[in-house]
Parts: structure tokens; sequence; C-alpha cells
């Protein structure tokens, strides 16, 4: 009998991220497989940060986590949650 990963997301623009972040993903990484960290790139905002600074400083920040994964994304949470083939998005 094979059972399917549990595997969820948790999206956000993390500029910067926050030890409140840190918590969440901590907590949530702990009750799935695999966990996915979407920082989403909005092109409406200015951020303090670039995306591809606002990943490393979440990847730096969660690397302590062997089922965390950190990736950018643009366009809907929704649309990325599928992609990563998640069925539970994480909020904080």
């Amino acid at each position: 009998m094979s059972t399917k990963p549990r595997i969820a997301v948790y999206t956000g623009s993390f500029d910067p991220i926050t030890l409140g972040h840190v918590n969440v993903i901590e907590r949530a990484s702990d009750l799935v497989d695999r966990l996915f960290v979407g920082v989403g790139i909005n092109v409406g905002k200015q951020p303090m940060f670039t995306p591809d600074e606002r990943v490393d400083l979440v990847r730096r920040s969660v690397k302590h986590l062997t089922n965390v994964e950190v990736c950018k994304f643009d366009g809907l949470a929704v649309q990325f949650v599928r992609k990563c083939g998640a069925r539970v998005m994480v909020r904080g």
C-alpha cells in the first residue's frame, strides 16, 4: 500500500523574511513530507530586495530544514501550488 507524499506550499513576498515567517515554515515543515516556499514576484510593487535576493535570504533562513524547497514564482499562487503538486496551502 503506497501513500502519496504530503506536499504543501507557503507563498509570500518575504520582503524581507521575518522570524514570524520562519516560525510558520518550521511548524509547517513538521506536518508535511515536502514544503515549497514560493517567493512571489509582483511587478506592481517596489520591493526592498530583488527576487533573487529574497530567495537567497529565505534559503539561508531555512537551510536547517531538509524537506523545504525555496523558489520564486510569478502569477497566481494557485497556479504555483498546482505546479508543485500540492494539495495544501499554508497561511500564517
